[in-house]
């Protein structure tokens, strides 16, 4: 039983990776399930995504390393057979690594919510696939490192160097994966590319630099939980007509 939880993060943190390839050779019924199962864990919001193949993955950049950053830590620390921290300290570790995800996760939702029904405005931020996947970094390899030493039992130890070194190269291989990433999605996608060949810094709005679609948008899959697309719609309308003339931004005639 020991085995199947030790292995299990690292399974799960990698089959995401297929979906886009088997949606690319037209295995519908092999990347329908992948897309299908991370439905659960991820808003699957293309625009926020790497591709393959111009396929999303199953997964969105923040929750592609931090999935990334559950099985390499929890590798780690199954080889080290690292004892785990006392709890209390596990606790407030996690918390402490969940905090770039959380401002970065946070205040996007707060752009959002403030230009409902504003057409006219974008939302004052957006994150980057770059940003994004950082924040995945810490989230990832610090919920693993805290917690899977808890499998390999043993009593609880308090937080030492050999903890410092685990994180650090934990998060050092989780981030080489980001330009590893990118570069696949600059060489495999002509439709959907990366702003760079190993960096991904775009700002991306629907219906303003980006086509209006929904979660899961590029994949092969109807998602159960579906965004609205019509505030993306009515942007795009909105900037289409002002790129053509027609929006009076002081009438506001057209611009609907």
């Amino acid at each position: 039983m020991k085995k199947i939880l030790k292995s299990l993060p690292l399974i799960i943190s990698l089959v995401f990776i297929l979906a886009p390839v088997f949606a690319y050779l037209k295995l519908s019924f092999l990347s329908d399930p992948i897309y299908w199962f991370y439905q659960w864990f991820c808003h699957q919001r293309p625009w926020r995504s790497y591709h393959m193949f111009d396929y999303q993955y199953a997964l969105d950049a923040r929750m592609v390393t931090l999935f990334l950053g559950l099985g390499i830590g929890g590798l780690l620390t199954s080889v080290k057979k690292m004892k785990p921290l006392k709890w209390k300290q596990a606790m407030i570790f996690i918390i402490i690594m969940l905090i770039p995800m959380a401002i970065d996760g946070i205040t996007q939702l707060v752009a959002e919510l403030s230009v409902i029904n504003k057409v006219m405005q974008l939302p004052f931020y957006e994150s980057t696939n770059f940003i994004r996947s950082i924040t995945g970094i810490f989230a990832g390899v610090g919920i693993s490192v805290a917690l899977f030493p808890y499998i390999n039992s043993g009593e609880s130890v308090g937080f030492n160097k050999e903890y410092v070194k685990t994180i650090l190269f934990g998060m050092f291989i989780t981030f080489l994966s980001i330009p590893l990433f990118v570069y696949l999605w600059f060489l495999s996608s002509t439709k959907y590319v990366p702003s760079s060949m190993f960096i991904d810094s775009l700002q991306r709005f629907p219906g303003y630099n980006y086509e209006v679609t929904t979660g899961g948008g590029h994949s092969t899959i109807n998602r159960i939980f579906k965004e609205p697309t019509d505030p993306y719609k009515q942007r795009e309308k909105y900037y289409q007509n002002e790129a053509n003339g027609k929006c009076n931004v002081t009438t506001k005639e057209n611009c609907d």
